[in-house]
């Protein structure tokens, strides 16, 4: 009986022992899976915030970027109409002088004829030269003008296709396609 109860008492020390050492093992798991789960949980915040930089990032080179090309665009487009401006001026400059001249020219040999009588016949002629000279100048300075007006429509043109570009940019970034583009573009290095 004696034995049996040895046996016993082994057995359930054993019993205890193994139980101790299950129970270490499930703390030493347990510790070992909350570490983990702390390590994954740092990693995540790191990613998190390397992300949110990196987006940050992103969105101030969009705003640059869009900055950037919207100072451009005003830029021409203020150069474009100081320029036609200028040209505008000069052009009706010119006009006025080629039709001041013509019309001087023709006032000139309308009253011709009428003061030299004796010469009615090469006066006529002259009379005719002039007015067909006035004529090519008169063609020539609507010709001009035709040219000038039809360069202005282009450039007209242009400012209303540069002016559509910049409500087209205006309109995507408004709908964030541009910062859409900027994150898509790769990550620095």
């Amino acid at each position: 009986a004696d034995a049996a109860e040895a046996c016993s008492a082994a057995r359930e020390l054993e019993a205890q022992r193994r139980e101790t050492a299950a129970k270490a093992r499930a703390e030493r798991i347990k510790a070992d899976a909350v570490a983990r789960a702390a390590r994954r949980w740092e990693e995540v915040q790191r990613r998190t915030t390397a992300l949110e930089e990196e987006a940050e990032l992103r969105a101030r080179r969009a705003q640059s970027l869009a900055a950037d090309l919207l100072e451009q665009q005003l830029a021409r487009m203020r150069s474009w109409m100081a320029a036609s401006e200028r040209e505008w001026a000069a052009t009706q400059a010119r006009l006025e002088l080629e039709v001041a001249k013509a019309e001087k020219l023709a006032a000139e040999h309308r009253v011709l004829p009428g003061e030299v009588s004796q010469r009615s016949e090469d006066c006529r002629h002259l009379a005719e030269a002039t007015a067909a000279e006035a004529e090519a100048r008169a063609e020539a300075a609507r010709s001009t003008y035709a040219a000038w007006r039809s360069k202005q429509r282009g450039r007209i043109a242009e400012a209303l296709l540069a002016h559509d570009g910049l409500q087209d940019l205006a309109a995507r970034l408004s709908r964030g396609e541009l910062l859409q583009e900027v994150m898509a573009l790769p990550p620095l290095k």
